[in-house]
């Protein structure tokens, strides 16, 4: 072995001492290939004897431990004329695991040509290639939604994307690359065989001339657009007590509005009064143009009794457009959405909630989750009855529905309990929407009811991910229902955003 001693003059001579904390691998070697030192880490990887002299010469060790062969010929060339060298190689640890490691070879001239020596380093760049090909997957993966015309927000709900895969025209395959063709048309196969179970099922569900009686689809998908949170929750309570069941979605934007309203995401687009007439006709405009057949109602002139009927109108129209649409709207209802208040239920929000803490942990984006709960909700079934109680569950949904991103869950996973998702959202961003939300949601209900005593309240509690640490979506909730329960505790009627 090199002596550890320092001198001046030969590279034989030079101390190696230093190498030996070093985590990765290395190994000193003549140009014939002869190991003259390794680290302690080399011993580990390649299971070296004590004695450098026992060890093997690097063209049988590398030869042993390689799985492929690929480029080593050109390593033993740069070895001999020591010249310096780097690639990547496949190697296999003394465990037997494969790995990518970078292999580089760093020449050490002497006073004479039997004094040259090669340091050759090793480092383990697995992960780094797994994280460049998850990366690779992801760039991908866009590219094939952007060549087919959807996001991954379209694709969201299983049952939207088996829809949208069964009627993708086979044509928009040949967009795609090669060695992706063959994969799509198979799902496509499978997709379009469960639409064709589904739409078997139309016949144990009522006419579509009915669906808004007994087991029949009854709840509308509306897209508004211009409104406040409190004009639309309120407008959202009104058709309700017209015997309408409606979803509410704000569009922030014309763009929105009409890539919501081409896809057929929602049975009619309302306008409303606070657009001003000029906008309200331009936008409507582009609407039609998109979208030919999708109802545009203007709220500016128009009585409740003839929005409600308008949207009825707007809905049948909607379930005429393919002959399993009932059934998937059925279908979504029934797994998705709870029946009084119309937002997600807790399975919906159990199942995509997973989906995106796994995407936000994965690609490192923030993820915030707010808890609501209504404070004295008891006192108001206890003094008003219970049809006040769930009115007022359901004019808390439709504020939440409105007063919030359309990427944003929102959904009810308790009796009086809320929970809101906000992907791509930090700790301060959450944290003022949250506030805000939690005072006007409970100015809004206390305007809503008779007075009363106590009057109901909003306790909120906030968590943001990764700012708070947690191992799973889970372990999210447990820390948010955490953070209620302090807010509870410290007199009720305020947000408490974890610690």
């Amino acid at each position: 072995m090199i002596s550890s001693s320092s001198s001046e003059g030969s590279a034989a001579d030079l101390s190696w001492a230093g190498l030996d904390s070093l985590s990765d691998p290395v190994l000193v070697t003549q140009a014939d290939g002869q190991l003259c030192y390794f680290n302690r880490a080399a011993s580990g990887w390649f299971d070296l004897p004590s004695d450098v002299k026992q060890a093997q010469n690097l063209r049988v060790l590398l030869h042993e431990y390689t799985t492929g062969n690929e480029g080593m010929q050109d390593l033993w060339v740069a070895l001999h004329r020591g010249r310096p060298w780097v690639k990547i190689v496949d190697l296999c640890s003394r465990d037997g695991v494969e790995r990518k490691v970078k292999v580089a070879l760093n020449p050490h001239r002497g006073a004479g040509r039997g004094d040259d020596l090669t340091v050759v380093q090793l480092h383990d760049v697995t992960e780094l290639f797994a994280d460049m090909e998850k990366r690779e997957d992801s760039n991908r993966a866009n590219l094939v939604l952007d060549l087919l015309g959807t996001t991954l927000n379209d694709l969201e709900y299983p049952l939207g994307a088996l829809r949208w895969n069964a009627d993708l025209p086979v044509e928009e395959f040949e967009r795609l690359p090669e060695d992706l063709q063959r994969p799509f048309r198979s799902v496509q196969k499978a997709s379009r065989h469960f639409v064709d179970i589904f739409s078997n099922m139309k016949l144990r569900l009522p006419e579509s001339g009915h669906a808004m009686e007994g087991e029949g689809i009854s709840l509308v998908r509306v897209l508004v657009a211009g409104s406040t949170p409190t004009r639309a929750a309120h407008l959202l309570d009104c058709l309700r007590s017209e015997g309408l069941r409606c979803v509410f979605r704000a569009a922030k934007d014309l763009q929105e509005l009409v890539r919501a309203s081409a896809s057929g995401e929602v049975d009619a687009v309302l306008l409303d009064r606070h657009l001003g007439t000029e906008k309200r006709v331009s936008w409507a405009l582009a609407v039609q143009e998109n979208a030919p057949d999708m109802p545009v109602i203007s709220c500016a002139d128009i009585s409740v009794t003839a929005l409600a009927e308008r949207l009825r109108s707007a809905m049948g129209r909607n379930q005429q457009v393919g002959s399993s649409d009932e059934v998937w709207r059925r279908i979504e209802e029934i797994a998705l959405r709870d029946s009084l208040t119309g937002v997600l239920n807790r399975r919906a929000f159990e199942r995509f909630g997973h989906q995106e803490f796994d995407r936000a942990r994965r690609y490192g984006f923030p993820l915030s989750l707010a808890l609501f709960d209504l404070d004295h909700f008891k006192s108001v079934n206890d003094q008003l009855g219970h049809p006040a109680g769930d009115r007022l569950l359901q004019v808390f949904a439709s504020y939440l529905q409105t007063a919030t991103r359309q990427s944003d869950m929102v959904a009810r996973i308790g009796g009086d309990e809320f929970a809101l998702l906000m992907s791509h959202t930090d700790g301060a961003g959450a944290f003022v929407l949250t506030q805000r939300l939690r005072d006007a949601v409970e100015l809004h209900l206390r305007e809503v009811l008779p007075p009363m005593d106590p009057m109901p309240g909003v306790s909120a509690g906030l968590i943001i991910y990764p700012d708070q640490e947690a191992e799973s979506f889970d372990a999210l909730v447990a820390k948010a229902d955490e953070a209620l329960y302090r807010a509870k505790r410290s007199g009720k009627g305020c947000l408490n955003a974890g610690e």
